[in-house]
């Protein structure tokens, strides 16, 4: 990635976490701890503050692309799912999550930077319940210019684990 695209992404995330992410619910974490697939990562949200997440980046192994995003941390008041996705997304086609073969779970596209588009739900006990007890999280977009549907899957190995430590289950 261009360290224009990293200095961005950065921002964005900073930008995320600042604004929905409580910071003490990682008490007991710290950025870079690490869950299975899952990782504790923080972003400054103020002077003395930083606002952290679980993330998990899928990469395409052979072209050792980045594919995706997977966040899951807490707002101000329950936890929340946002995936980072590619930037040419048919934006009213939508993004939906399932776990495993589960019902999709809409997510509201809420903004696009050069990094990508954030698309954000809420985790409530439904949603996390199937994620703590499955295996695989399907991210689902369409391209632009009507192409099919596109399935991206991520791991929950660790995720379990980590919304316990960071005390979001």
């Amino acid at each position: 990635m261009f360290d224009s695209a990293k200095i961005i992404l950065s921002a964005a995330l900073s930008i995320l976490t600042a604004c929905l992410v409580q910071t003490s619910a990682f008490a007991e974490t710290k950025a870079g701890d690490t869950f299975g697939n899952w990782a504790i990562e923080c972003h400054k949200a103020g002077e003395d503050k930083n606002a952290c997440v679980l993330a998990q980046t899928v990469v395409d192994k052979d072209k050792k692309q980045k594919l995706l995003k997977i966040i899951v941390g807490k707002g101000k008041e329950e936890p929340f799912i946002t995936t980072l996705v590619p930037l040419a997304i048919d934006i009213p086609a939508g993004v939906s999550v399932t776990v495993d073969q589960g019902k999709a779970i809409p997510l509201t596209v809420k903004t696009c930077l050069p990094a990508g588009c954030f698309a954000t739900a809420k985790l409530n006990g439904k949603l996390l319940k199937s994620i703590k007890s499955g295996e695989k999280l399907n991210v689902s977009f369409n391209l632009m210019a009507g192409q099919k549907q596109i399935t991206i899957s991520g791991s929950t190995n660790g995720l379990a684990e980590g919304l316990k430590a960071a005390k979001l289950d």
